[in-house]
């Protein structure tokens, strides 16, 4: 099964690597120093339930999803406001797309 803080490290690491993190990142939003981020990716670190609470936190995700729950994204403080402006622009985006595949649009390309 291997040693508990090396699969909670590469938890961690891969978790910050998907959303494209620091190491520095993370440790600012969570309050902790990036060394400390760096020795829990390594398993050499035994953080307490705590810590791990706002790693998480700093990650943006449940504390659950530190031990294999699955990703749901949880926006850190402040990003509520960026993730609706994301949203309503890939909605755009979307929707002008549509408009220019549509089935009618199609047909009067090809009479020219």
């Amino acid at each position: 099964m291997g040693d508990v803080r090396a699969r909670l490290g590469e938890r961690v690491k891969q978790i910050r690597l998907d959303r494209r993190m620091t190491q520095e990142d993370v440790a600012e939003r969570s309050g902790l120093s990036y060394k400390f981020i760096g020795e829990v990716e390594r398993g050499a670190a035994n953080p307490s339930i705590n810590t791990l609470d706002k790693l998480a936190g700093g990650l943006g995700v449940e504390l659950g999803h530190l031990f294999g729950s699955p990703l749901v994204y949880t926006p850190v403080r402040g990003e509520a406001p960026l993730v609706r402006e994301v949203a309503a622009s890939l909605e755009e985006i979307l929707a002008r797309l549509r408009r220019e595949t549509s089935p009618r649009r199609r047909s009067r390309s090809k009479k020219r």
